[in-house]
């Protein structure tokens, strides 16, 4: 029924259409298309017929070459192949066919003229799976072919399953060993092999695998396999494989004895599992977490004690002073003025001489003793088992002195010293907290006595620093209660002493101290972070006052406004001067920001950026303190600036000091061959005008000329119709 003439093409096949909807699957879903290859039509006809009834689909070829295109474009389950063909034979298309793309799998059961000893072993030979002679019983052969697809999708799911333990094994690195103890000789698996490091052609007997060994553990691996042979304990050990290139290898090697019906040892067969990956892994993970635990109890610039290592330290070194009644030592130091050197050389400059310090002050410690960071340019010594202040003082002297040479950083010379204060346990403190408060307190009092020194912690050090606290409290509140207040400092036209613009100067009315300067508040307020919120306000209220001064008739003219290095930030300050403008009215051309040399060189790329902006808005920019930095001249060029400032440090005294004669004239210099504006601050006196006058400098403010002021005196200089004394 599955088969008649209109079934074949001209081809010889049988068609694929005319069998729509008939099953020609198996029930395990494979596909039962069967090749069958004869140059005699009757023989094959009848082949073909037996097969349909059996229910398998055919594909025919009268030829060995037509069978390996069939073979090529159908891809049978099966063939049934004739041995004697016109062309090439039987024997030569089943090797041709097993050369296919799946001609290793696909049974092919030959068919042979007789059962001739010497014809079947040609036909094995050839590559054939069974063989069946002429004359062939139709009611046979579809029993013979399906048992032979059956057989052969056993062994194929054997090889898959034989495929998949190797591959799991070399996944593993694990390998099968057997050692047959009547020929002394080992069986291994391939990836045993790999991991002995033994050719895959060498024959491997007890000896020769004990080589392989590790020398150190050679003795033990022997004996322990010797002691499972005599007793019923299994061989269960790791050790380590040496190859004859000196790489090391790990093993976790299992065995186990098999014994014949009278318990005599036969054989051992075992496993050998490569390690050595898992406990590179492992002790990765160790180092990995002892490094975790390093970073976490140490400062990552210096390696030294961070604050949690240095109070572990602490609480044992007061249970050590408890039993031995003896005192304990804390020094706190601040290095001075290294605020200037990160501000001016920059952070890379400031962390290398951190190390450098931190490098000098291990000197300074004994093998007892903890030196510790806990921060910024803050370093604390715990000195165990001191004899009181003496000990302590001698600490103190020795970093004092250690510190003097020269630090030599990133082509720079520089000089640092440390303010040190020094609480005793337990006369200032039992605890960590208290003693470091104390000797916190000790260290500001020695910057307070000229810095580069040390102090002992004494009680009457507290009113100053709750005079502090005090102060920072009243902090917070100030800008809420209205007590800050915006001084203008008038910037002159030398010449013809015109006005030509105003600097605003915070000043805050302390209700019980008076007037403050900025000295001393505006470190408190940077440190507490509420140098934003003020800044905002003397941005907001300077433009106002501007504003209004416009509206009165005044005649127009810039405020010049520091920013601070917290506000020098693209988004934020970009954010602030555009509410500021938007809120007052004033035009951006009335406003002038200042910014230092130190604060453009932080970030170069980035202050660049955000000076451009505001250049863009329209927005006047000076250079202020222009000379205590270290700007380049690549640098000035690429800046969007329209003012250099001379600072102060070289008006005061250019008049009797030739250096800074000198400086003030080489800004005034620059500025004219930039096409820059230049202005002088802090000019006090006839001489140091005329000398700017000079050279150039046409634009100056100081107390020659007026003080900074409150808003009604500034005004009333305003009124006046010649502000400077020319006389």
């Amino acid at each position: 029924m599955f088969r008649d003439d209109k079934m074949i093409e001209a081809g010889g096949v049988l068609s694929l259409q005319a069998l729509e909807g008939v099953d020609m699957s198996n029930h395990e879903g494979q596909l039962n298309l069967i090749l069958v290859v004869d140059d005699d039509e009757l023989v094959r006809r009848m082949m073909c017929d037996a097969l349909v009834a059996a229910g398998f689909a055919v594909v025919e070829a009268a030829s060995g070459e037509a069978a390996v295109d069939q073979f090529r474009e159908r891809e049978p389950a099966g063939v049934l192949l004739d041995v004697h063909l016109p062309g090439i034979d039987g024997f030569a298309t089943c090797r041709e066919l097993r050369k296919l793309p799946g001609g290793d799998l696909t049974p092919i059961l030959m068919v042979t003229v007789t059962a001739d000893p010497e014809l079947i072993h040609l036909t094995f030979e050839s590559g054939a799976t069974d063989f069946i002679a002429k004359p062939v019983d139709p009611t046979i052969l579809g029993y013979r072919v399906r048992y032979m697809l059956r057989a052969a999708r056993v062994a194929q799911e054997l090889r898959r399953n034989q495929e998949r333990l190797l591959l799991s094994q070399q996944i593993a690195g694990l390998g099968y060993w057997e050692w047959d103890l009547q020929s002394d000789q080992l069986t291994l698996s391939p990836e045993a092999q790999i991991v002995f490091g033994f050719p895959a052609e060498e024959a491997v007997d007890y000896r020769s695998y004990l080589t392989r060994v590790h020398p150190e553990e050679r003795q033990v691996v022997d004996l322990a396999l010797k002691e499972s042979l005599d007793g019923p304990q299994d061989f269960n050990l790791e050790h380590r494989i040496l190859w004859p290139d000196g790489q090391v290898r790990h093993v976790h090697a299992q065995a186990r004895v098999v014994r014949d019906s009278e318990g005599k040892a036969i054989r051992v067969n075992g496993t050998l599992h490569d390690v050595s990956d898992r406990l590179q892994t492992e002790a990765r993970l160790v180092e990995n977490q002892a490094h975790l635990n390093y970073l976490a109890y140490h400062d990552a610039l210096t390696g030294l004690p961070n604050r949690l290592l240095f109070q572990d330290r602490f609480n044992h070194a007061i249970a050590r002073s408890r039993r031995l009644s003896y005192q304990v030592a804390i020094l706190f130091l601040d290095l001075d003025q290294f605020k200037k050197v990160n501000d001016s050389l920059g952070h890379e400059v400031g962390d290398q001489l951190l190390r450098e310090v931190a490098g000098r002050l291990r000197g300074c410690a004994r093998e007892a003793d903890t030196l510790a960071r806990l921060g910024g340019d803050e370093f604390v010594l715990l000195l165990e088992e001191v004899d009181g202040m003496n000990a302590a003082s001698a600490a103190a002297k020795k970093i004092i002195k250690r510190l003097l040479p020269t630090f030599r950083v990133g082509g720079f010379e520089l000089y640092t010293t440390a303010s040190i204060g020094i609480a005793l346990y337990p006369s200032n403190g039992t605890s960590v907290e208290e003693l470091m408060k104390c000797a916190d307190v000790a260290m500001y009092r020695a910057k307070e006595r000229g810095r580069n020194n040390f102090q002992f912690y004494t009680p009457d050090m507290n009113a100053r620093a709750q005079e502090m606290l005090l102060l920072e409290s009243g902090l917070h509140q100030a800008l809420e209660r209205g007590e800050l207040e915006i001084y203008y400092q008038p910037q002159l036209e030398m010449e013809s002493g015109e006005f030509i613009g105003t600097e605003a100067l915070l000043r805050w009315n302390h209700p019980t101290r008076g007037l403050l300067l900025p000295a001393e508040f505006l470190p408190l307020a940077e440190e507490t972070g509420l140098i934003l919120a003020m800044s905002d306000w003397v941005l907001h209220t300077a433009c106002r006052q501007n504003r209004i001064w416009q509206e009165a008739g005044y005649p127009p003219m810039p405020v010049a406004i520091n920013i601070t290095p917290r506000m020098f930030q693209q988004a934020l300050l970009l954010r602030m001067v555009s509410r500021a403008l938007s809120a007052s009215g004033l035009e951006a051309r009335y406003l002038e920001l200042e910014v230092t040399e130190s604060m453009i060189m932080d970030n170069v790329e980035a202050a660049i950026q955000t000076m451009t902006e505001l250049s863009r808005m329209g927005i006047s920019l000076a250079i202020d303190d222009f000379g205590t930095g270290y700007s380049s001249l690549s640098c000035l060029r690429r800046l969007p600036i329209n003012k250099l400032k001379i600072d102060r440090i070289f008006v005061g005294d250019l008049t009797n000091n030739k250096n800074d004669a000198a400086i003030a004239a080489s800004v005034i210099a620059l500025a004219e061959s930039m096409n820059f504006g230049v202005i002088a601050e802090g000019v006090e006196n006839e001489g140091q005008r005329c000398f700017l006058q000079e050279r150039g400098c046409r634009q100056a403010q100081g107390f020659f000329f007026a003080r900074p002021l409150p808003v009604a005196q500034v005004e009333k200089l305003f009124r006046r119709p010649s502000p400077v004394d020319r006389g």
